[in-house]
């Protein structure tokens, strides 16, 4: 069950499908169990919070709540309280930084108060550290395409986003980091055999 959903994962990132891929991956969390699966979400959040650092170097508590997460991972802590933004802070506008806040929403959910739904929670936290990468990438490359889409009304941002999905550059990134996913998760295994 596990190699197969490994090669599911690993089919889906390569033929594009994002749903699919989030299917097999919501499957692994399963399998792999709590600690993994909130490693797994550590690992796929690591380089968006250094993005979020780097625009935002005066607020700490994503890793500070990160370490708490990690701590729950190892076995060392629990989390009962609901994730709740600071005050003043619910806009990031930089490009992907929106996604991070979600992936880190729902990775801080698994490990604490949605801890025996965590596959769903997890697998959502990936997909937003995924997207924020994509988007971060996609903004950075089309500064004035990322600041039409911020700035239009609800009904431009649906059509807007065509330009992203369509991108082969974005196509190819988001392609390796739903393949990085994977090594990553296969190599905890490994490590636990």
């Amino acid at each position: 069950m596990l190699a197969e959903q490994l090669a599911n994962l690993r089919f889906s990132a390569i033929n594009q499908s994002w749903s699919d891929a989030q299917e097999a991956l919501e499957e692994l969390m399963q399998i792999i169990g709590f600690e993994n699966a909130l490693r797994s979400g550590i690992s796929a959040i690591q380089r968006p919070l250094k993005s979020f650092e780097m625009v935002y170097p005066e607020i700490t508590w994503p890793r500070e709540s990160l370490k708490h997460i990690s701590e729950v991972a190892d076995g060392n802590e629990t989390i009962n309280d609901p994730f709740k933004l600071p005050p003043n802070n619910e806009n990031f506008p930089h490009p992907g930084l929106n996604n991070f806040i979600n992936a880190f929403e729902n990775l801080w959910k698994a490990a604490g108060i949605h801890k025996y739904s965590y596959p769903e929670f997890v697998t959502n936290s990936i997909s937003n550290g995924i997207m924020s990468q994509a988007i971060e990438r996609w903004g950075k490359l089309h500064p004035k395409a990322w600041e039409d889409w911020i700035k239009s009304d609800d009904e431009q941002k649906v059509i807007q986003p065509l330009d992203f999905w369509n991108d082969p550059y974005i196509q190819q990134l988001i392609q390796h980091l739903w393949l990085e996913i994977a090594s990553f998760i296969e190599l905890q295994i490994k490590r636990d055999q």
